[in-house]
């Protein structure tokens, strides 16, 4: 919820209108302005409680700006070698590179990268390709 909306929340509140009208004329529910007013009450503040948990170590634009310019550098260097060069995990480096880029082209479609063409079953397929490509020539 925006600082604006909060700011109107308390200003309506402190008018002296009920929580469900201000509800209604700000198209929110009933809760939210309870939990608005609630907070103002405690904090004195319209502001965010300060965050909780473990600030981000890997997944941070450094470390973003770092992997482009190994890329850009060299754009045949593995995954994995870069993620040892950057003394992150595979996976975090996965992470980093492969659901921006599918997020991309995909957008919120669910998506799995699949290998479709194994060696024994591709050389089957393109004999078997062949002879109907014989069949129906000949």
């Amino acid at each position: 919820m925006s600082k604006a909306l909060r700011t109107t929340i308390i200003y309506l509140n402190e008018l002296g209108e009920k929580h469900i009208a201000i509800a209604k004329k700000l198209c929110v529910t009933r809760m939210t302005v309870h939990r608005t007013v609630k907070r103002y009450e405690e904090l004195g503040t319209v502001k965010d409680h300060p965050r909780s948990g473990r600030p981000r170590s890997v997944n941070t634009s450094r470390i973003h700006k770092m992997v482009k310019k190994k890329i850009l550098r060299d754009n045949k260097r593995s995954m994995r070698k870069m993620a040892s060069d950057l003394n992150i995990s595979p996976t975090s480096m996965r992470k980093i590179i492969v659901v921006p880029w599918a997020l991309k082209h995909f957008g919120s479609q669910n998506w799995t990268f699949q290998q479709d063409w194994v060696t024994a079953h591709g050389a089957k397929k393109t004999v078997e390709l062949c002879w109907l490509q014989f069949l129906l020539l000949g």
